[in-house]
């Protein structure tokens, strides 16, 4: 009678090398072979995460080791952040606080637009009307206007740009037939009028 392990090692289901247990037939790495029946034991195979032979039901290809070592990362990883997060919390519960002293004993406005208090006096308008934005946001926004183009010259674009104009031409010269039924349609929409 062999004193070897009756389980199997690797991909390829080789036969464990390691002594068996003086109580068992299995050695001491595969001790959880007692437990299975004789089908869980024709059902064997390799998981391909924790590199064991075991038992791994129908339609699955690891054992659920990996499931269980990502959940293990995944807390260990939570714990680290945890007093990080919490830091962050207080400083913001911080702001708040000190957000709510100015409103509340200085009498500062809550900017709804930066999330800021400021003064009452950054709330005047250009014509000593109250505003909704502080003076900041009032400044950004006249710049953010006069960068955006609130009308585009057309006639300009077009000509100043040469092989546009050449382009049209062409096109007229080609549809003769188009460019008069465009007319037809112009001249009866405006006698509509």
């Amino acid at each position: 009678m062999s004193n070897k392990c009756n389980w199997f090692i690797g991909p390829d289901l080789k036969p464990c090398n390691k002594n068996k247990q003086e109580d068992s037939d299995y050695c001491k790495t595969h001790l959880f072979v007692a437990e299975y029946t004789e089908e869980e034991k024709e059902a064997k195979k390799h998981c391909s995460s924790c590199k064991k032979v075991l038992y791994i039901p129908d339609g699955q290809k690891t054992c659920g080791c990996a499931e269980a070592k990502i959940k293990k990362l995944a807390e260990k990883r939570r714990d680290e952040r945890q007093p990080h997060i919490e830091k962050k919390l207080e400083e913001q519960n911080n702001k708040l606080k000190e957000k709510q002293r100015l409103i509340n004993e200085m009498g500062y406005i809550l900017c709804g637009y930066c999330d800021e208090v400021h003064p009452p006096t950054s709330f005047i308008g250009t014509r000593g009307q109250q505003t909704q934005s502080c003076e900041n946001c009032r400044e950004i926004q006249k710049e953010r206007d006069a960068r955006r183009t609130k009308q585009r010259d057309w006639s300009q674009e077009y000509k100043n740009n040469p092989a546009l104009v050449e382009k049209k031409k062409q096109w007229k010269a080609d549809n003769r037939d188009k460019q008069r039924e465009y007319e037809r349609k112009y001249k009866e929409s405006k006698k509509g009028l």
